[in-house]
């Protein structure tokens, strides 16, 4: 009967292990890479049952376990459990869990997950081909959580001064956080430059090897 259709009224996702984030229960924090971590999504009681379904940043997950609650009135709720091991590229990952009773109004939830770990360069080692003559910026990529608190560049194990300690107009070769910045290109400032990046989690290197080139190699 007609009388009788409940649809699932709310969803909650639970995370374990979790640290909140600032308060925000729709952000969870994780310690560590290579932690199992359990995702818990239920559902109000629904008559029908009502069906869960995942999501992992817009993509389906399938591998998941429902069961079923009995719940009062005759309804009942549903439980999916989602496991897993995380790594550092779950990072920011936005899993929404959605339950759905035949045609009734579905509804949904998501928690987005962070996972402490170093600093990570995507490209770690890179070539860069610069003129000789001209200015050049190199801007390398970095993905860490917590942030970066702290970066430096080197070439040939010598410091590369940040632009903030700079006072004079005599450098023509700086670094602002992960970016390396040269006025002015010369033959001498080819070689290899390593950028270093920090957090609370670790310390990891950037490699870029700088070619110059004379202006005229290019026509």
């Amino acid at each position: 009967m007609e009388c009788c259709l409940i649809p699932p009224a709310n969803v909650t996702i639970t995370v374990n292990p979790c640290d909140p984030k600032s308060g925000d229960e729709k952000v969870c924090a994780l310690r560590s890479t290579h932690l199992q971590v359990t995702l818990t999504c239920t559902s109000s009681a629904s008559n029908p049952l009502a069906r869960i379904s995942w999501k992992r940043d817009g993509r389906h997950v399938r591998e998941h376990l429902e069961e079923t609650l009995s719940a009062e009135f005759g309804a009942i709720s549903t439980r999916s459990v989602l496991t897993f091991t995380v790594s550092s590229a779950d990072d920011k990952s936005i899993f929404e869990c959605k339950a759905k009773s035949d045609d009734l109004p579905a509804v949904t939830n998501n928690v987005t997950i962070r996972v402490r770990h170093k600093p990570e360069f995507p490209d770690p080692y890179q070539r860069v081909d610069v003129i000789e003559g001209m200015n050049a910026t190199i801007n390398i990529s970095v993905n860490a959580y917590p942030s970066v608190a702290w970066f430096s560049w080197t070439k040939d194990s010598t410091l590369i001064p940040p632009v903030s300690e700079i006072d004079d107009h005599n450098h023509r070769v700086m670094s602002s956080g992960p970016v390396l910045f040269i006025l002015n290109v010369a033959r001498k400032d080819g070689g290899t430059y390593v950028c270093m990046a920090e957090n609370e989690e670790g310390t990891s290197n950037a490699t870029i090897i700088l070619n110059v080139q004379c202006e005229n190699s290019f026509y």
